[in-house]
């Protein structure tokens, strides 16, 4: 997986924005997404809304205001970091950005031990004083830091299939309502696999026009795609400005 090295801080005179080696986009009120230079540092104000790109694929992450906010990812695909001080809230992917040069650094035994043998997931952070936020939340930000306001996950206890389907198909028509066409990014996974199916039952009621994003990265990934795209008849795109959908809101859970 590659490294998303980018850092945003908030203190009391100002929040900003630092980009090493990423796909980081900046929206405000006045303009659409830009996207950041690397190694920029830039200092955000009230509407503005950072997203990060990440395998093609566009995902919000906080969004400036009173109070502002955080958005964790689906499933942790990118795994961000916070560490709050008196006087300094940070998130990052990489909890290493997170300390200054020439700080001790606490551990945190068990995590440290999950790195050290190699395992991947779950994506824990190995300091002791650095949280690791959970997947498909929103947090406020604080005085005292992050604060949890909510899991954007639903759970239907005790539901039939009948009514979990009703309810995607009701939340497809909230976010797709006014687009007359749905760009699905596709991975060749389980996860995406399961949205594209989704969206191929919803478009064929509402008569919507259905594609696939694909950013080709292998050849056996391109061939899972190609033929799923071949099955259900769908087209497939390699840029998302081919399949004319240049505004698209992005599906976080």
């Amino acid at each position: 997986m590659n490294k998303i090295d980018w850092r945003l801080t908030w203190q009391a005179d100002a929040t900003k924005l630092e980009v090493g080696q990423a796909e980081i986009f900046l929206s405000n009120q006045a303009s659409a997404y830009r996207r950041v230079d690397n190694h920029e540092c830039l200092t955000l104000a009230p509407g503005d809304k950072i997203a990060i790109r990440f395998f093609g694929q566009f995902c919000d992450v906080a969004e400036i205001g009173d109070p502002s906010q955080v958005h964790t990812l689906s499933a942790n695909i990118i795994p961000l970091f916070a560490r709050c001080t008196l006087t300094v809230v940070a998130i990052s992917p990489m909890p290493e950005k997170l300390f200054a040069p020439g700080e001790t650094l606490l551990f945190d035994p068990p995590s440290l031990l999950t790195k050290l043998t190699g395992r991947w997931y779950p994506f824990l952070s190995q300091f002791a004083n650095v949280q690791t936020l959970r997947a498909s939340t929103d947090y406020l930000v604080g005085r005292e830091g992050l604060v949890k306001h909510r899991d954007r996950i639903r759970y239907i206890p005790n539901s039939s299939v009948t009514e979990i389907a009703a309810y995607v198909e009701s939340l497809f028509d909230r976010i797709c309502s006014e687009s007359p066409r749905i760009l699905v990014p596709l991975s060749s996974g389980y996860d995406s696999r399961l949205i594209l199916a989704c969206a191929k039952h919803y478009c064929d009621k509402t008569g919507k026009e259905l594609a696939v994003l694909h950013s080709v990265r292998s050849q056996k990934e391109l061939e899972i795609v190609q033929r799923l795209c071949e099955l259900l008849d769908v087209r497939h795109c390699c840029d998302p400005t081919s399949c004319g959908a240049l505004r698209t809101r992005t599906l976080l859970d």
